[in-house]
């Protein structure tokens, strides 16, 4: 053997990977010491062997094999992973490289063989942990956008929802900031470009551009990524729109449950004084001749003092802070009873028309509030439309099994009363939409009207413990529907009565307790010029102690329902029970929600507004009395 042969030969047979020399007609030649440690076989084992399977035939086809080694005899070469097959049978992964040799003065393949179980364990756990992410990521409900450069190379089914999309093909390749609004580009392309920034994970809010231009409210959070190999950025989102408008929603509610507060303590003060020059006005012109030329000024005070009892009216309804007195009405016998009423609100080239379910509509409300809701309405759809047009009143009975209309609303899944107005005038945009139901917000001139025509329907609405919703198009006209929840049972009232009740003189004993001087003052005289006896009481304690001395006989008692140190409620709470009790008349012109709440709880309560005239506060003693002594 020459040297090198001999070479050769300790080369081969101490190389550390595994080494096999096989010649043309598939003998094996020859076998180095690390192949039989691989496959377990000894060279006596193998060499002049030509029907022995190294290779482990169940993982690759042996048709593909056979074309492998004709083409390394053509002067090609082949690196290969397959699998070897061991002399216990068994499979080892492998990477296989095949070369053509001269040896001995023939062609031959020398097959070098390197254990790769380890690789293929690394490469098996990095496919399962790469699955196991794209199925995280597919089935995750965020979205999920990876963006190479400015491109979407891969967005999950969640990214394909929130664009509203069908498939990701359609996406797939297009910049991101096809679908970012343009002003929100900026912030984008600094969340994409500013890897170091990404890496703060910092949520920000964006709005989005989905597949129809409509936008979408997101928060987002960028992370970087290598994403096959290429630095990338991976943009994770979440679609917030909804609780963008809810979070709306509550802010709105919150403003107008804070104006509201604001405007009852102002009402409470404006109406003692109203009741005042109310009364005063009354008393003056009742003492006069028609013909008298002061007559006539003490009449057009009374009427402009009423005119702002009105407006102090829609401040307590808007506060929602208005006693209302419930009762089951059939709203459809509302609107029909209204249609005369209406008829005088809305002008001549303004067509009013009724379309009521037949089914009846019934609800727990107060007539009167209902009358101001629908009156209202009527009067906003006949600004909307100074040309003319028609203004067109719906009902009908609906289940709502959740609340989609306002989430500012309290609410109880059920069967609801809808009722709708409709114009057809110049609609509303989107900023006026958001603004509507602020109180003193109106789109009319200066004089024109006061801003508490939509807030009072709001806070009328919200104390029936219904929803209001407005859908409205510049140009194609507005609707408003006001859901009322459904109860089964009906007590025929109208609300709009007008018919005026008789007032009678008396000679009967009341008790007044009012806190405010100048209210005292001025309902003792309109009381006594009637021919009452009247005692007068400052507050509620010191009228216990005339009730409870019982040394006169009280036929009413007029109190104020709020006063220091005992409210009207609670001194009824303490007579209650005492023989010979009077009737109680309360009055008011502004109430904390317990009173209300104690108030509605009784039916048979007696309640009067602040401010009122003095024609209506002797109607309603003489009823009271009378309905007492039937009794």
């Amino acid at each position: 053997m020459d040297s090198s042969a001999a070479t050769f030969k300790s080369f081969f047979y101490d190389h550390p990977d595994g080494a096999i020399l096989i010649s043309r007609n598939g003998t094996i030649l020859e076998i180095n010491r690390a192949a039989e440690d691989l496959l377990g076989y000894s060279r006596k084992d193998l060499i002049g062997k030509r029907d022995i399977e190294l290779i482990d035939f169940t993982k690759v086809e042996p048709a593909i094999f056979e074309m492998m080694v004709r083409s390394v005899f053509s002067g090609e070469h082949y690196t290969a992973d397959l699998h070897a097959k061991k002399s216990d049978g068994t499979s080892l992964p492998i990477q296989l490289l095949v070369n053509r040799i001269r040896y001995q003065g023939e062609d031959i393949l020398s097959f070098t063989i390197q254990d790769i179980t380890m690789r293929s364990e690394v490469d098996a756990a990095m496919r399962e942990s790469e699955e196991r992410y794209r199925s995280l990521v597919d089935l995750s409900p965020f979205a999920i956008f990876i963006v190479v450069g400015e491109k979407i190379a891969y967005l999950n089914p969640a990214a394909v929802s929130l664009l509203r999309g069908e498939n990701q093909h359609d996406i797939i390749g297009n910049p991101m900031s096809n679908y970012v609004l343009p002003e929100e580009h900026l912030n984008m392309t600094n969340c994409l470009e500013d890897r170091e920034m990404a890496t703060k994970r910092e949520l920000v809010q964006t709005q989005f551009l989905d597949l129809n231009k409509n936008k979408v409210d997101v928060e987002a959070l960028c992370l970087p990524i290598v994403y096959k190999g290429v630095p990338s950025t991976q943009v994770i989102g979440v679609d917030i729109t909804e609780r963008t408008f809810l979070e709306e929603e509550l802010r709105q509610s919150q403003k107008l449950e804070a104006i509201g507060l604001l405007a009852g303590g102002v009402a409470h003060d404006f109406n003692n004084i109203l009741t005042g020059i109310i009364g005063y006005a009354g008393l003056g012109h009742s003492v006069l001749e028609e013909d008298h030329r002061a007559f006539r000024f003490f009449k057009q005070i009374e009427e402009k003092s009423q005119e702002a009892a009105k407006l102090v009216h829609q401040l307590l309804a808007f506060s929602r802070k208005d006693i209302l007195s419930f009762t089951k009405i059939d709203l459809n016998d509302i609107i029909l009873s209204a249609a005369d009423f209406l008829g005088r609100v809305l002008p001549e080239h303004i067509d009013y028309n009724t379309v009521p379910t037949i089914e009846p509509c019934t609800i727990n409300a107060d007539p009167v509030a209902i009358q101001q809701i629908l009156t209202n309405l009527c009067v906003n759809a006949k600004d909307a439309m100074p040309e003319g047009g028609s203004v067109i009143i719906t009902t009908d009975i609906v289940k709502l099994e959740e609340n989609t209309i306002n989430a500012s609303f309290d609410f109880s899944p059920g069967y609801f009363v809808k009722l709708s107005v409709k114009d057809m005038g110049t609609g509303m945009d989107g900023k006026i939409l958001e603004q509507m139901y602020d109180p003193f917000f109106t789109t009319k001139d200066i004089g024109q009207g006061s801003g508490l025509g939509l807030s009072m329907v709001y806070g009328l609405v919200k104390q029936h413990k219904g929803l209001i919703h407005c859908d409205s198009l510049v140009s194609e006209g507005t609707t408003f529907d006001v859901y009322f929840p459904y109860v089964d049972q009906v007590k025929p009232v109208t609300g709009f009565s007008e018919d005026p009740i008789k007032a009678e003189r008396g000679r009967e004993t009341i008790l007044l307790v009012e806190d405010d001087i100048d209210v005292l003052t001025i309902l003792q005289s309109i009381l006594e010029s009637s021919g009452y006896k009247v005692k007068m009481a400052k507050n509620g304690k010191v009228a216990l102690d005339i009730l409870s001395d019982g040394e006169e006989q009280i036929d009413l008692v007029i109190t104020d329902l709020i006063m220091p140190e005992m409210s009207g409620t609670e001194l009824y709470k303490r007579v209650e029970y005492l023989p010979n009790r009077p009737e109680f008349l309360y009055i008011s012109g502004y109430a904390r929600d317990s009173e209300i709440k104690g108030l509605q709880l009784s039916p048979d309560v007696e309640f009067m507004k602040k401010p009122f005239t003095a024609t209506e506060l002797n109607r309603r003693v003489r009823a009271v009395i009378d309905k007492s002594k039937k009794t």
